[in-house]
């Protein structure tokens, strides 16, 4: 709505159009961190102890099929973000383009430190230790890589 209703009545007045241009990144930035458009699913699990949830198999399968879930959006994200191109060879393109993919980085960031998530990991890390867990393998080299990527 901006770009469209607003910007239009500071043609000829550069100052004060660049600045209501560097506005409009910045609320689109904002909103992109806010509302990115990745998400991941957090089951809810019972407030049990860690043994009690590893010997109920069906919660393991369900927190298994999670795990390869979260994977798979990891895998996806870092692959989208390395084939994403800049949108000018400007250096507002330049800085556009990072701001995005730091912005994107950074929500599925935030989605896999919460607490939930943790628990759940640390959940299957035991499950791990008991039986071998190619879901928790597999999701902790894909978050090692996105973390590298991410840095």
């Amino acid at each position: 709505m901006i770009r469209h209703v607003y910007l239009p009545l500071f043609e000829g007045k550069n100052e004060s159009k660049m600045a209501m241009d560097k506005f409009v990144k910045s609320v689109k930035t904002s909103m992109q961190q806010a509302y990115g458009n990745i998400t991941i699913d957090v089951p809810d699990v019972p407030d049990w102890s860690i043994e009690q949830i590893c010997n109920d198999h069906r919660i393991i399968s369900k927190l298994m099929v999670t795990i390869d879930k979260w994977t798979e959006t990891i895998k996806e994200t870092v692959e989208k973000e390395n084939l994403r191109q800049k949108e000018s060879m400007s250096a507002t393109g330049e800085t556009e383009y990072w701001r995005a993919r730091n912005a994107t980085f950074n929500t599925l960031y935030q989605q896999l430190s919460m607490p939930p998530v943790k628990r759940i990991l640390d959940i299957m890390q035991y499950n791990n230790q008991k039986s071998d867990n190619y879901s928790l393998d597999h999701f902790n080299s894909e978050w090692q890589k996105f973390q590298k990527e991410y840095a």
